[in-house]
């Protein structure tokens, strides 16, 4: 079974062959230390099941210590 087939199948609700995997978020000096260049490099490098797309958000502050995001 392959990542995609994992996933969908999880979500589902039905048994995939194992249970899939992702990372939601990966910072860059992770990917460095494993001497790669991007976060897809290294969810192939590692063979995620799947990938965070768009992980970004604005974050405006607000007051002193208020913050909103999206």
């Amino acid at each position: 079974m392959n990542g995609y087939k994992r996933f969908i199948t999880a979500l589902k609700r039905e048994v995939p062959d194992k249970v899939p995997i992702w990372e939601l978020i990966v910072d860059k000096p992770i990917v460095d230390s494993f001497g790669l260049k991007s976060y897809a490099d290294l969810a192939e490098y590692i063979d995620l099941d799947g990938v965070t797309c768009g992980e970004n958000f604005n974050l405006e502050k607000i007051g002193p210590n208020t913050f909103k995001d999206e």
